[in-house]
């Protein structure tokens, strides 16, 4: 094995052990978006983020959220301490239920000492579409 191959799977090995398996993650968004709050859950065997959860919407433009707000997250993989989940934001009862007001990407980066950290981007579709940008954040174990 080449050094620079050795070098990358000792880096790779300790991004991923700095994942706490069954860890309850907690923080939010950072500047203006500050109170947006994040929370996730890595599973049992520290190679999925799931239940991932924001407190509300993230909206970048003047207003408000859409009332209601159903944002859920699909479960993502943990490869080499860092993740992507994808989400959204749909509207929950009448005759458009169902169809997304807004897309989410959550990425994350695992560090040492129970910290994480990383990027939600979101997107609005229609009219909204000015309304949509990207956040840092971070949260702890």
């Amino acid at each position: 094995m080449s050094s620079a191959a050795l070098v990358a799977l000792l880096a790779a090995s300790a991004e991923a052990a700095a994942v706490i398996a069954g860890g309850n993650y907690r923080g939010a968004l950072d500047g203006p978006q500050s109170k947006v709050g994040v929370s996730f859950r890595v599973s049992g065997n520290g190679r999925q983020v799931l239940a991932v959860r924001l407190t509300k919407l993230p909206i970048y433009c003047k207003g408000s959220p859409p009332p209601a707000a159903r944002i859920s997250f699909h479960s993502a993989a943990i490869v080499g301490g860092r993740f992507i989940a994808k989400g959204r934001d749909a509207i929950p009862v009448g005759p458009l239920k169902g169809t997304p007001v807004a897309t989410l990407t959550m990425t994350g980066t695992f560090a040492p000492g129970g910290r994480e950290s990383g990027t939600i981007t979101t997107t609005f579709a229609g009219s909204g579409s000015k309304c949509g940008g990207h956040s840092s954040y971070t949260t702890r174990s």
